[in-house]
């Protein structure tokens, strides 16, 4: 009979903890200054700069704590996923935390379109995908900016096993 010794699977949680905190609170701004400045219309010209802050000041930020419960359950779900890799012992790379919050959070909102279908107006494909544009440079933009921070923790090192 084979002896086998048992051992932890996550053996790191603090770290995973950590990428979850991370994902929690910077990711929902981003995403949200994102969209604010995805879906403004620009007047442009020589004013640009001061439009640039007025938009951040007038709409992005007014919108901020909103964005936190619009965007949690993909952020969360986006948190807990990158997260698995680094409470093992591993680093979490730029690659995975942008792949992995792209997939999860189409997840999300292929859900909340198939949930909400009966209750709104028939989407095309137009839509949708124009939609989905918008949607991918959030969850880039949100994926690198929390995958810095991460970074900035060294959450991104292998754990030195001696």
């Amino acid at each position: 009979m084979a002896h086998t010794t048992k051992q932890k699977l996550y053996t790191y949680p603090m770290r995973g903890l950590s990428i979850i905190a991370i994902f929690l609170i910077v990711a929902p701004p981003i995403q949200t200054i994102i969209a604010t400045y995805l879906t403004h219309q620009w007047v442009g010209g020589s004013n640009a700069l001061i439009e640039f802050f007025d938009v951040y000041s007038n709409v992005a930020w007014p919108r901020i704590l909103p964005g936190y419960s619009y965007y949690m359950p993909s952020v969360f779900l986006s948190g807990i996923v990158c997260s698995l890799g680094p409470s093992r012992g591993s680093g979490l790379t730029l690659t995975s935390a942008i792949i992995r919050t792209i997939l999860v959070s189409f997840c999300v909102e292929f859900f909340y379109i198939w949930l909400s279908q009966p209750y709104m107006k028939t989407i095309n494909a137009h839509n949708y995908l124009e939609s989905l544009s918008f949607y991918l440079v959030q969850w880039i933009f949100a994926a690198f900016i929390c995958w810095f921070v991460a970074k900035k923790f060294g959450l991104n090192q292998k754990i030195k096993v001696s």
